[in-house]
């Protein structure tokens, strides 16, 4: 309660513009909305690479303050703030990223994490010890340098920085190849592989998430996209999650504007899925950190490095408009 009157005392809105780029139209339209009404406004966030740079240890990343100061900024003033993330709810139990109105959907959405309280989504795949096992064989036996992080919902090989392209090809056919046999899914991330339930997938787990604020009929079309693996996901997470009251969802839906950070492979049908929403009248932003092209091609704001991400994080938080004050446009007069 306190630091909620610190914030209004030192409120910033409309004593300047955002300090990031804007590359599409869709993009300045939702960035408008956003501001105007962060209350209604979900951000979903990628973690590696995207919050934070990627790192030599995986199990010691660098996680600066000012990202808690950001997320627990935007924790009291938006909707929604959750990851969906590749790491186990474990793991961001240690790197302190648990927070306080922060909803975590862990392993690509197999595990979720909200209010202290710890759920698994999907069912942990049979034969995973057994997969851990073959990778640690294959990968000594190769002569590969791979750091292996074993979960409850799958497995991840992290690669050295600097590691040769020849390296890493070699770690990723090892990986699809145990995939291939063990009936498990392959993907390729920004230094790191992972093996998960086949359907579990951020496509999938993204368009659970999304379905609580939007509905089955919006997305009606693009889960007709999923292949029966991700079909039996998707709803065992829907199960889950719960199914929105229709007439809630009627009256609410449109007031929802959504935010997507991410910065790899696993990200880009998040970004098909956010394009997918704006053509059906939301207000949709995707910031990507730069680095993988096929993501580039569908973002809204393009940063550099984990460091513009905050930079993102921080304008949106402090410069949206507070619920007790006039409505305004984006340049900061009154609307």
């Amino acid at each position: 309660m306190v630091q909620f009157f610190l914030d209004l005392a030192r409120w910033p809105y409309g004593k300047g513009a955002t300090c990031f780029t804007v590359l599409t139209d869709g993009g300045r339209e939702a960035l408008e909305a956003i501001l105007d009404r962060i209350w209604w406004t979900i951000f979903l966030l990628d973690l590696d690479g995207s919050c934070w740079e990627i790192v030599r240890h995986p199990d010691e990343p660098c996680v600066k303050c000012q990202l808690h100061k950001e997320l627990a900024r935007l924790g009291r003033r938006a909707y929604l703030v959750a990851f969906l993330t590749g790491r186990a709810v474990a793991q961001l139990r240690k790197f302190g990223m648990l927070l306080r109105r922060i909803v975590a959907f862990c392993q690509f959405g197999a595990e979720k994490w909200e209010k202290g309280k710890q759920q698994d989504l999907v069912l942990v795949p049979p034969g995973l010890d057994h997969a851990i096992a073959e990778l640690r064989a294959r990968l000594a036996l190769a002569g590969l340098a791979v750091s292996i992080e074993e979960k409850r919902h799958g497995v991840a090989g992290h690669w050295a920085l600097g590691t040769s392209m020849t390296g890493i090809e070699q770690v990723m056919a090892l990986f699809q190849q145990v995939a291939d046999e063990l009936g498990m899914a392959c993907h390729p991330g920004n230094g790191v592989v992972e093996l998960t339930p086949k359907g579990l997938n951020k496509k999938v787990s993204g368009t659970a998430i999304i379905r609580q604020f939007v509905g089955d009929e919006v997305l009606a079309d693009f889960v007709d996209t999923f292949t029966d693996e991700e079909l039996v996901v998707y709803r065992q997470l829907c199960a889950h999650l719960g199914t929105p009251k229709r007439k809630k969802v009627l009256r609410l839906q449109k007031l929802f504007r959504f935010v997507y950070v991410g910065d790899s492979a696993p990200d880009v049908p998040v970004g098909q899925l956010f394009r997918y929403l704006r053509d059906r009248g939301y207000h949709v932003l995707l910031v990507v950190v730069a680095g993988h092209q096929p993501l580039e091609e569908l973002a809204d704001v393009v940063v550099g490095d984990s460091d513009g991400t905050l930079h993102v994080l921080r304008d949106v938080g402090i410069h949206a408009r507070p619920w007790w004050r006039p409505g305004r446009s984006h340049s900061g007069k009154a609307a």
